[in-house]
């Protein structure tokens, strides 16, 4: 209980919701997959029916993708486009990192 007590204060530190299978704004694609993930992490608004952009690459990834990620998420927070990953280390990572950059 007490490990999920800190994430979630950690999760309300930094303004991340949480976003849980059987809400409404549950990905209706994502709950086609029988390892769909029972709960999403997120910040800022979701809509119902919305773009984003996947950026996902290798946890091991060289310096050149690293930048990528990060510009990549960088020009699509500024367009309002969310950018969707499953934050592992690596690409995914340096994806949100360049979502918080600006």
């Amino acid at each position: 209980m007490d490990q999920a007590r800190t994430i979630l204060e950690e999760a309300i530190k930094h303004e991340i919701k949480l976003l849980t299978y059987h809400d409404l704004l549950y990905p209706v694609v994502a709950k086609e997959y029988s390892a769909a993930p029972t709960l999403l992490h997120y910040r800022g608004k979701l809509e119902k029916f919305s773009i984003g952009v996947a950026i996902f690459g290798s946890r091991r990834c060289i310096v050149y993708g690293k930048g990528v990620a990060v510009e990549a998420a960088k020009f699509l927070v500024q367009h309002h486009i969310p950018v969707i990953s499953g934050i592992a280390k690596g690409v995914d990572g340096y994806a949100h990192t360049g979502c918080f950059l600006l």
